[in-house]
Formats: C-alpha cells, sequence, structure tokens
C-alpha cells in the first residue's frame, strides 16, 4: 500500500491560547536553527549567508512556500546574535505568532507561527528529538506528523489533554512520555486508579494530589458527577494538568462539558495494525519494534543484540491486533528468555518451564 501524502495541518489555537511563556525556560534560550510546516516532517535549515532571510512565495526567497495565501516577499527572518526574529514585510494576509496577528517576533525552538494560512514550527535539534520520542506511540510515517506536533504542542504547553487510545491501550505510556518532555516533567505525576468520588471535597482532594503537576484519569475512574472536577480544572486550581484517558471515537463533551473541553486537546493513538498498513515494507513495525527491545532491554539489563535468528521476523508476522499492551508483554517476556533462558526466565514470570516453552513455540521463538 503506497504511502498516503502527509497534508499541512493548522495547530490547535481553536481550544487555547498561548503567548509561548509556557515552553521550556531553558529551551527558549537555545537558538532556533530550522522551520517546518506544522503537520509535515520535513525541516527547512535556516542557511544564514548574512543577517537575513526572506520566506515568500518568490521561487527565489531564501525560504521559498509554493501558497497562494504567502505573498512574494511575505517575511525576514533576522538573526540577532542567538536571537532569531520574524519581522512581517506588510504581507496581503498577514503573520501570527501563536495564532495571534503580530508584525514582528522573536522565534523560539517550539514556538507556532504563520504566513498567510500557512503554519510552521519553530526547530532546533532538542525540539526534534522531544518529538521523535512522541513517535513511539502515534507513529514515524509522514501520515502521522499532524498527530505527533499536535502531541508536542500539547506537552510543550502543559494544556489539558484527552488521549484517546485503541484497543490495546497506548494511552497511559503517552501520558507518562507528556508528562516528561513538558515544563516541569519532574513535578507529581498522579494516576487515578478507582473512580473519584462525586463531592467537591474527594475531588478537590484528588487535585490536591497532583498539584503543580499531571493527573491522569482514565476514563472508567472519572466521576459521576464532575462539576467541581471541572470546573477546578477550567480555572487552574493547583496548576494540575488533565489528561483523560478515553477509548477512540469517545465523546468528550458530555465528560469535560464547557469550557474544559475547549481547554482541552484531542490526541488519537493510532492502532498498531493501522501503523504497519502505510507502508508495504514493514519499516514502520520494524522502528516500533526496535525501540521497545531498546527500553525493555535497558530494563533487564540487556546492553547489546540478545535475540537469535529469526526472532525479528517472528515478531513482524505478529498480527499486533493487541495493542500496546500485547506488544510490551512479549517484548518484555521475550528479552527475559534469551538473557536469562526459559528456565530462569520462567522463574522471573513466575510461570511453569513447559507454558513458557509452549508460548515459544506458539510465537515462532525457537
Amino acid at each position: 500500500m503506497d504511502e498516503k501524502k502527509p497534508q499541512p495541518s493548522q495547530p490547535p489555537y481553536s481550544t487555547v491560547t498561548s503567548t509561548g511563556a509556557e515552553l521550556d525556560a531553558a529551551m527558549l534560550a537555545e537558538r532556533v536553527t530550522a522551520i517546518r510546516i506544522y503537520g509535515t516532517a520535513y525541516a527547512r535549515a535556516l542557511r544564514w549567508q548574512g543577517d537575513h532571510l526572506i520566506i515568500g512565495a518568490d521561487p527565489a526567497c531564501d525560504l521559498p512556500v509554493s501558497d497562494p495565501s504567502v505573498s512574494w516577499h511575505h517575511a525576514t527572518l533576522s538573526r540577532q546574535g542567538d536571537r532569531v526574529v520574524l519581522t512581517d514585510n506588510r504581507s496581503t494576509n498577514g503573520t501570527r505568532s501563536e495564532g495571534e496577528p503580530r508584525a514582528t517576533f522573536q522565534l523560539v525552538p517550539g514556538s507556532q507561527f504563520s504566513l498567510g494560512s500557512v503554519h510552521f514550527v519553530a526547530v532546533n535539534d532538542r525540539v526534534e528529538a522531544l518529538r521523535a520520542r512522541l513517535k513511539r506511540f502515534l507513529g514515524f510515517a509522514d501520515v502521522f506528523s499532524a498527530g505527533v506536533d499536535h502531541a508536542h504542542f500539547a506537552a510543550t504547553r502543559r494544556r489539558h489533554v484527552a488521549v484517546l487510545e485503541p484497543i490495546g491501550g497506548g494511552g497511559v505510556g503517552l501520558a507518562h512520555l507528556l508528562h516528561e518532555t513538558a515544563p516541569g516533567g519532574a513535578w507529581p505525576f498522579v494516576m487515578v486508579d478507582e473512580r473519584i468520588g462525586d463531592t467537591a471535597a474527594e475531588q478537590l482532594a484528588t487535585l490536591k494530589r497532583a498539584r503543580n503537576g499531571a493527573l491522569v484519569v482514565p476514563v472508567a475512574t472519572w466521576p459521576k458527577d464532575a462539576r467541581p472536577l471541572r470546573d477546578a480544572l477550567a480555572k487552574g486550581t493547583n496548576g494540575v494538568r488533565l489528561v483523560l484517558v478515553a477509548p477512540t471515537g469517545h465523546l468528550l463533551e458530555p465528560l469535560l462539558g464547557q469550557p474544559l473541553v475547549q481547554q482541552t486537546i484531542a490526541i488519537e493513538i493510532p492502532s498498531i495494525v493501522q501503523r504497519a498498513k502505510v507502508d508495504a515494507h514493514g519499516v514502520e513495525l520494524s522502528r516500533l519494534l526496535e525501540l521497545a527491545l531498546a527500553e525493555h532491554g535497558a530494563v533487564v539489563g540487556v546492553a547489546g543484540q540478545v535475540l537469535k535468528p529469526g526472532d525479528m521476523a517472528s515478531l513482524l508476522r505478529h498480527d499486533w491486533s493487541g495493542g500496546h499492551k500485547m506488544l510490551d508483554e512479549m517484548v518484555s517476556r521475550l528479552l527475559l528468555v534469551r538473557v536469562h533462558g526459559r528456565t530462569g526466565a520462567a522463574d522471573r514470570l513466575g510461570v511453569g518451564v513447559t507454558a513458557l516453552s509452549n508460548w515459544c513455540k506458539r510465537h515462532g521463538f525457537a
């Protein structure tokens, strides 16, 4: 199957407003080295010959942009020491920074801006590295770039998030990653594991536990009467960022109500089966498995390659309809078998050696 051509996407300005002040202070001090059209994978390096670069529809511009909403010489990027400043050149359709009309402003890593109807993100190596980590759950192929950018936008601005997960999960793992990549990632990460009570006292006590951090709430634990919780989250009580984890397609407004739903960015995790279908060569699934093997290998103390010939081929043949939960369990178990042998792995897993041997045979692990 041919991979679909990715389409540029618009940042979720309709649900949030931001001046960029919530971006990580350390990142703000770093230099912008490239710009990328929001929702696409290709970043254009800022190749300075002097102190100015022109962005516009003219093919002769330093950074040409072929779009009817972009003026011939739409804007100028100026290098001022380590700062990069963008100035609108009296364009027809204007320039915006973080969704707001601006004639001139500084670009910082992670900031969003638009020329006409074309949306960009300013990047450097650190921004792209953070974005790359999100691809573990949201997809490596270009067709998934818009979802990755939405997640990165939410993470770096500490916005409320609704993670919509397919069968087999992935939502909690993405919640952890959003927390790690957000400013203040070391603050509390509170996972709610039982239904929150309906009283204001119970709901405010839950918020207090996650003060200045992340409150991760699976939809099954959301209170039946959530008005106190919704009101407090909408007002920013205790500086808590909500991460609601719900099944794909779940209606959010009946749960969150107004205005909380307007402050929440919805991020949909594609299923592993869906991801595997985007190319005919297994690249998407191979990269996902390699990353999962590296992550779980670090947990069990594997420093190098321990898989036997044929193990990766067996993993690639699996249908993965069980999603991220199945993938993590299978990869973790296989690594234990390869590191400790079937007897040692069975002891660590608390299962019988025969049962583990049958599991290996069933999944094609010799």
